[in-house]
């Protein structure tokens, strides 16, 4: 288990979706949204563009014929409507329509599926090159006896990258196991996933689990799927359904991206952790993230010391200061706020921001 040694305190680093969407320098974000969403088809999404009619995406939803009927509802929103609201109505309205949980845990598969092959196509057009990369190498450097816990709601894997080749994920255990680094991913993972009470029979699992989503009820252990035992088992990256784990079938073990997200979707023991290291932290960096999970920015205002210095990272210094005012607002106290002026890749690569604050 984790145990922090560091009297200096730690370095808490949070990444939001908008850090996996600017995460390759070579690769900058649009100033502004193009008609197609991007010139670049296969950078991981925000969470306004998951539905959007991305060929991969447009492939990914054809399999999952449930989630076609609640398509047009997640991909057409109104200038006033946040994806996570509609799914927050779609979670709502289960009671009186049970339809409704085949379709959520559709959108589960759904997601797993289209984040898992946007990294993949992703990694492969930026040759592996991250901000997740430099910035880990930054703190490498620069952290003198500092521990660091990294705190993600991003299903992808980049932030695992980033520790090759200095350290292997093999387990759950292993985002936690580390003396200097904790790694916790709240909304979980592309390649994590949950039993539930079927057995495994034929490789159409993934259509069985959906068509009695109403009444399963999935473990409350976690698994670790590799990408190979992935592809063996459906050959196409869908994943979620593999017979490795006991000769169960299994669920995605992600969060869909609701409004009141009063769950996490990670092991019981990586919270107990990050309870323990929020209450140590001296550094807190927000990049790419809205500050908009009450379950975590509870958590921020009940352990976080009040002398903690926080740099916030978003698309822009304005954005940076609208998240401030957020979290002022919720009553979570600071020695110092800090806007950076741009994004991730600006704001690591450019102006050096981030690598400042981590030396200060």
């Amino acid at each position: 288990m984790y145990r922090s040694p560091y009297r200096q305190g730690l370095l808490t680093v949070v990444f939001g979706a908008g850090a996996s969407y600017d995460s390759a320098p070579s690769h900058p974000p649009p100033s502004s949204i193009l008609p197609d969403g991007d010139v670049y088809p296969h950078r991981l999404p925000l969470a306004n563009d998951l539905f959007k009619e991305r060929p991969m995406f447009a492939l990914a939803g054809a399999y999952y014929p449930r989630l076609l009927h609640v398509i047009p509802r997640l991909r057409e929103l109104a200038p006033q409507n946040s994806v996570e609201e509609v799914l927050e109505k779609l979670r709502e309205e289960t009671q009186a329509y049970p339809e409704r949980y085949k379709q959520l845990l559709s959108i589960k598969f759904y997601l797993q599926q289209i984040i898992w092959s946007c990294q993949r196509e992703w990694n492969m057009e930026i040759r592996g090159v991250t901000n997740y990369r430099r910035l880990f190498d930054e703190i490498q450097l620069h952290r003198k006896s500092e521990g660091v816990s990294f705190v993600t709601f991003n299903y992808d894997t980049l932030l695992e990258d980033a520790f090759q080749p200095y350290k292997r994920f093999d387990s759950l255990a292993d985002y936690i196991s580390a003396p200097d680094y904790l790694v916790i991913k709240l909304h979980g993972s592309v390649n994590w996933v949950r039993s539930v009470s079927m057995k495994t029979e034929d490789h159409d699992m993934t259509t069985r689990v959906i068509d009695r989503a109403d009444e399963l009820i999935p473990s409350t252990e976690f698994h670790l799927v590799t990408d190979q035992q992935a592809f063996d088992a459906m050959g196409n990256f869908l994943g979620a359904s593999t017979s490795w784990a006991g000769g169960f079938a299994c669920v995605p073990a992600i969060a869909i991206p609701l409004q009141n997200k009063d769950q996490y979707e990670c092991p019981f023991y990586h919270v107990t952790q990050l309870e323990k290291a929020v209450s140590q932290t001296h550094k807190l960096l927000l990049i790419g993230w809205r500050a908009t999970e009450e379950k975590f920015l509870k958590l921020l205002q009940i352990r976080l010391p009040k002398d903690v210095r926080i740099l916030v990272v978003a698309e822009n210094r304005e954005n940076a200061q609208t998240i401030i005012s957020s979290l002022k607002s919720q009553n979570i106290a600071a020695n110092s706020f800090e806007a950076a002026e741009s994004g991730f890749t600006n704001s690591l690569v450019k102006s050096q921001e981030i690598g400042n604050f981590i030396r200060g």
